[in-house]
């Protein structure tokens, strides 16, 4: 989006309308909109059941609201609990492929092994995954070496990391040794054949194995 604003056609049109930047949001604050739509339409609920119904519903808002709206018929006492979520609502959390990799760099094993698991069951293909997720550890693998002769802020600045993704980046990077990444890019390499039929193996297990080491990189 930031490039885009600096295009040339970006700024003719903008010239002749307003343009509202709409960024995504973040999981930890969705459980506080949750709690705002459900006070809006006069329901009570819990932490534990707003928590159950972001899970079941993260990164597609329109299910969401749907959602709530659908529990307010349900909930002739105003009050949703956590058994109605279990029971009425089905998991449609949809995540995309940057969504995944942010999570497993951030630690968040369970919740990237889920998210990659909703990936393979839309039919996402794994070559994709496979090519975001190779780049991504070559970066951090460069990046980490490069750190060990400067410091972690400036190897960011230097690599020009998007403002949003900075502190996530400088993390895994403070958290993990070059060696880490390095050890990586041997498997990216199975993964990527087993992902265009070129060797054996399940490239989504591949992807799960890789999954693991990342988020629970040390």
């Amino acid at each position: 989006m930031l490039r885009a604003k600096k295009t040339k056609w970006f700024k003719t049109v903008e010239a002749q309308a307003i343009s509202v930047q709409v960024w995504p949001l973040a999981p930890k604050d969705l459980p506080g909109w949750i709690h705002k739509r459900m006070a809006g339409r006069g329901l009570k609920a819990d932490r534990a059941t707003i928590n159950a119904l972001a899970r079941k519903i993260e990164g597609n808002l329109l299910a969401a609201v749907q959602e709530i709206d659908r529990l307010a018929l349900q909930a002739l006492d105003g009050v949703i609990t956590q058994d109605m979520i279990e029971a009425a609502v089905t998991d449609q959390a949809r995540f995309d492929v940057y969504q995944w990799l942010d999570a497993a760099l951030a630690g968040q094993t369970s919740r990237s092994l889920r998210m990659l698991r909703a990936l393979e069951a839309e039919g996402v293909d794994a070559v994709v995954i496979a090519s975001a997720l190779t780049r991504e550890v070559r970066q951090l693998a460069q990046m980490s070496i490069e750190a060990n002769a400067s410091s972690v802020d400036e190897v960011i600045r230097r690599f020009r990391i998007w403002p949003k993704r900075q502190p996530l980046i400088a993390k895994a990077l403070k958290r993990s040794p070059s060696s880490h990444y390095v050890s990586l890019l041997p498997l990216l390499s199975e993964l990527d054949r087993q992902a265009k039929g070129q060797a054996e193996g399940n490239p989504w297990q591949r992807l799960s194995d890789l999954n693991l080491r990342l988020a629970s990189a040390n």
